[in-house]
């Protein structure tokens, strides 16, 4: 359990690293040369990342496949139907995907329009996230991994987040803005790696992989969703009251899952087998 977990603290301080280098770079480059050296630039970095994946040779033993994907994927649905743990964590990665990754799509006509800023500010905006959930993945996600009360955790992490999402979308000068987003941005990590690693320890050897994909694509599935509905806010309203909606329904639905969800809040990951409702 604690090599698996490790292995996904990993892997997500990784890709949190390259959001804060990566956003505040292509916001200077975009500031200095335009759009369009900046998105050739991109792409020319896809090359030394193609390199490398063709210089990996596996280890693994090929096994054959069993069924068709059609009913591989329709097993994998019954089996996260019948254990509601699995489900909360579904329900906690919707979350930040839903409400925290979209208000970040906000960034651009926040700094355009509020804080009268350029590109440059929209790479700082995201590199503040990327920054925020550095700092949740190195220091957070691996004590919050040694919590017994895992659901009782994860969903305090995102009412953390909820919170400051509402507290954010009051200010108007660009460094409240940034450490709004820093704040807001740090348990992104901390919540997707931690429902990572334990829907992988929940799923028995044979489903592990199809549950941890349906699971990825239910998630980040409800991220055009939630682009759409914030853009319709956003529109409607300001993307500073879109992302106040966003914060306040997050608070909404956290408080309703911590007094509805008793055995999620009291589960302990020693006893992963246990699937109460």
């Amino acid at each position: 359990m604690n090599e698996l977990r490790k292995a996904v603290a990993f892997n997500v301080m990784m890709i949190e690293t390259g959001r804060l280098i990566g956003p505040a770079l292509a916001g200077l480059i975009v500031d200095w040369v335009g759009t369009g050296l900046a998105f050739i630039l991109n792409g020319l970095s896809f090359v030394a990342v193609i390199i490398s994946l063709l210089m990996v040779r596996g280890q693994q033993t090929m096994r054959a496949s069993v069924g068709s994907p059609l009913g591989n994927f329709v097993e994998a649905v019954r089996y996260i139907k019948k254990n509601p743990r699995l489900i909360d964590l579904l329900l906690c990665s919707v979350l930040v995907i839903l409400f925290i990754f979209s208000s970040l799509q906000l960034s651009a006509p926040i700094a355009d329009d509020i804080l009268k800023g350029g590109a440059q500010l929209v790479g700082y905006m995201l590199a503040a996230s990327g920054a925020g959930a550095l700092l949740g993945s190195v220091f957070l996600a691996p004590r919050l991994q040694k919590v017994p009360q895992a659901g009782l955790a994860l969903l305090l992490a995102l009412l953390w987040s909820s919170i400051w999402l509402v507290i954010m979308s009051f200010f108007r000068t660009a460094p409240l803005t940034l450490l709004g987003i820093f704040m807001y941005s740090i348990n992104i990590p901390v919540v997707l790696g931690s429902v990572s690693a334990l829907t992988q320890l929940l799923a028995p050897g044979n489903m592990r992989a199809r549950v941890l994909s349906v699971s990825q694509m239910i998630s980040f599935g409800a991220q055009p969703l939630g682009a759409l509905l914030v853009g319709w806010s956003a529109n409607a309203f300001g993307p500073l009251v879109a992302i106040r909606i966003n914060g306040v329904l997050m608070v909404i639905l956290v408080l309703a899952f911590l007094a509805l969800r008793p055995a999620y809040r009291a589960w302990r990951v020693e006893r992963v087998e246990s699937v109460a409702v």
